[in-house]
């Protein structure tokens, strides 16, 4: 009978007789075979362990569990060849490797290089899913062949899911697929040669189609009343700290060609960090009102966006944004030294049955050549009710006052009163309806609505919206990431 389960370690380095052999020797010279692998084993359990004197190979059987400080697998069955430093098993395990979930049916793998094959692979990481017959491990780069991925993780009855003939996810979590098919349930939607993109969150890669070391991103086309109808494309590239600089184009059919040259940089606090320099369409929205877009020139403009912060003192919800530069509209004869910051605040006052009170702040402040100053505050209540599932409303009041003024449309703010409303209502198992409005109190009129519709599925979101005032449409699919089902 095989001895009972026991922590062993797993290889062996020294030809030992069996008999002779004990844990702590195993131990110690599993320690020495593995120093400075890229597999370093710390430790195994099973329930039962064979030595083999003439071919030098080991043996585990029952709830077999190896482990070391980057990887861990498990199975039923395994078998060590010391000679050639491999581990093999036939039968189905799991292999965890930092941020990757394994699972297949068989595993061959070199603990000294770190480098292995998976049979029939699956892989789960940051919520996606990938399915490969076969799947080559090296310490930098994860090779799949003939895969097919998507967020949802059943292989039947997909909402949608990607083929390709090959697919490379670096340990940046860089994503490379070769010959990549989209499908919307069983429909064709496109084809990219080749596409690349980022699977890894809180990591900024460069997504699109390589072109050397650049990225060409999706074509892209729309369509307003200002400019008229549109198509975008970009080049963008990944610099070796992570940020990412491109060339982004749009051609508007009234306007000509709009380029802009911008550089990225996402900071470890949560703050998107950009430089820009070119021409584009700028839309002031003042307090989610609708402004006409205007043409500027960026000679350049930094901008820097800051995540919604909850402050510990009071429950108070603050985000805003800075810009600053030098920056040219349609109707200037050149480019003015500009910074303007934007902060809004919310801070809950009461709850009296399922209606909430916040109080809300608004905050601009520009800062133009020659020291000019230009200063909005607004402040009000908004109440809401409902939860975003079935069917929720809000309705917000501001009060306006300024001092000072701008040159720049784009930063001119309508300061009447104004009430903003908002209603999102379930109208079938997963379908929403939603309109947002703003008011003008002063001048009894609407400056804006937006209809829109959202569709949810369980792995896609679509979401259609109509802008009365800007007379646009907007159309997006978001891919959903159930983040249960994330390692």
């Amino acid at each position: 009978m095989n001895l009972r389960r026991n922590y062993l370690f797993v290889i062996l380095l020294l030809a030992l007789s069996a008999a002779a052999f004990s844990n702590a020797a195993f131990s110690a010279e599993f320690k020495e075979a593995t120093k400075g692998g890229e597999g370093r084993f710390l430790n195994a359990t099973a329930d039962s362990v064979t030595y083999g004197e003439q071919d030098g190979k080991v043996s585990i059987k029952g709830n077999v569990v190896i482990e070391s400080e980057k990887m861990k697998i498990t199975t039923s069955e395994m078998k060590i060849d010391r000679t050639k430093k491999e581990i093999l098993t036939e039968n189905p395990l799991t292999l965890v490797k930092e941020e990757l979930m394994f699972s297949g049916e068989k595993l061959l793998y070199n603990y000294e290089s770190g480098t292995g094959t998976i049979l029939s692979g699956r892989i789960s990481f940051e919520g996606v899913y990938f399915y490969s017959p076969i799947v080559q491990i090296t310490p930098d780069l994860i090779t799949m062949n003939d895969v097919i991925a998507s967020t949802c993780p059943c292989e039947n009855n997909m909402d949608y899911h990607v083929s390709a003939k090959k697919v490379e996810l670096s340990k940046t979590g860089k994503a490379v697929f070769k010959q990549m098919t989209f499908f919307f349930k069983t429909h064709k939607v496109f084809y990219w040669p080749t596409y690349s993109m980022s699977m890894a969150s809180g990591k900024s890669v460069a997504s699109g189609v390589p072109v050397g070391k650049w990225n060409f991103s999706s074509p892209s086309i729309g369509y307003a009343h200002v400019g008229g109808i549109r198509a975008g494309a970009g080049l963008t590239g990944q610099l070796k700290n992570g940020d990412k600089a491109g060339i982004l184009m749009s051609y508007y059919l009234s306007d000509g060609l709009f380029t802009v040259a911008q550089f990225e940089r996402k900071s470890p606090r949560g703050y998107d960090m950009s430089l820009r320099f070119g021409k584009e369409y700028k839309e002031n929205k003042g307090y989610f009102r609708y402004h006409k877009p205007v043409i500027v020139w960026n000679e350049p403009t930094l901008e820097m966006k800051m995540p919604q912060k909850v402050l510990k003192f009071g429950a108070i919800k603050i985000n805003g944004q800075l810009e600053a530069g030098r920056l040219k509209e349609t109707e200037q004869n050149h480019a003015m030294n500009r910074a303007f910051a934007n902060v809004s605040i919310s801070k809950p006052i009461s709850d009296i049955g399922n209606v909430r009170f916040h109080f809300i702040g608004d905050g601009r402040f520009g800062l133009y050549d020659g020291l000019a100053k230009y200063k909005v505050f607004g402040t009000g209540l908004r109440i809401e009710t409902g939860d975003e599932k079935d069917a929720a409303a809000s309705l917000e009041y501001l009060n306006f006052f300024h001092s000072g003024t701008t040159v720049f449309e784009s930063d001119l703010v309508n300061t009447n009163d104004k009430l903003f409303g908002y209603v999102k209502k379930k109208v079938d198992r997963n379908v929403w309806l939603t309109a947002d409005a703003e008011y003008d109190l002063k001048e009894n009129r609407f400056e804006e609505i937006v209809f829109g519709g959202i569709r949810k599925l369980k792995c896609l979101e679509f979401d259609l919206n109509w802008r009365t005032e800007k007379k646009e449409i907007g159309m997006h699919m978001r891919i959903l990431i159930n983040k249960s089902e994330k390692k």
